[in-house]
């Protein structure tokens, strides 16, 4: 299911072109590029309340972490760059949040929806805020810990296995550009207790 996180917070990475790493950059609330609101930019004199932007040009990459989230903050978004005094989208972002969770050493799958219009783009799965992190299909084989698949329905699958604690974060399906973040939460594994036959075992041995 997808939901917003409410009071929690997002970053949203947002990675452009290096012939434009001194333009301004924004971020922009609506499901209209046309009419879409900028809710926070790059411009010095710009206040950004619950948005905080702040762009990295050496690594080619601004980000944008919206806090203390709440339900009306569900919509589209874009990055986007002001190019010769004209408005750029760079990349459309759907925050409808999605949070699942798995235990270590677990399997965990992935549904990222699409579009009809979008069925023949490439299927990404990123990590957020790691550009190099980025998996396709052609890329994974069936015995990577990570496997995307896509059957052209609308949905692409992606199998996360072996969970490890250091797998919980946000990560991206990104699809044309369209990007969707996703949660997720790796829980340890509960510890298991030895059945009372062991226990015995064990002190009538020590006697």
């Amino acid at each position: 299911s997808s939901f917003i996180l409410t009071g929690g917070n997002i970053t949203v990475p947002c990675h452009y072109h290096r012939m434009f790493k001194d333009n301004v950059k924004y971020w922009c609330k609506g499901r209209s590029w046309t009419f879409c609101k900028v809710m926070a930019s790059t411009n010095p004199k710009w206040k950004t309340g619950r948005m905080l932007i702040t762009d990295s040009p050496e690594e080619l990459v601004f980000t944008v972490t919206m806090s203390n989230l709440q339900e009306t903050d569900t919509d589209k978004y874009w990055c986007a760059l002001k190019v010769g005094g004209i408005d750029k989208p760079d990349v459309k972002v759907s925050l409808s949040l999605k949070e699942l969770s798995g235990e270590e050493g677990g399997s965990i799958r992935v549904q990222c929806v699409y579009s009809d219009p979008l069925r023949d783009k490439a299927k990404w799965w990123c990590r957020s805020g790691d550009w190099h992190s980025c998996q396709t299909q052609t890329e994974t084989s069936q015995n990577a810990s990570v496997v995307i698949k896509d059957d052209k329905s609308g949905v692409f699958n992606v199998t996360i296995r072996k969970l490890e604690r250091k797998d919980s974060g946000w990560y991206w399906c990104s699809v044309g550009d369209l990007q969707a973040p996703v949660h997720i939460n790796v829980i340890q594994r509960p510890t298991t207790h030895r059945n009372i036959t062991d226990l015995w075992k064990e002190r009538w041995l020590t006697w």
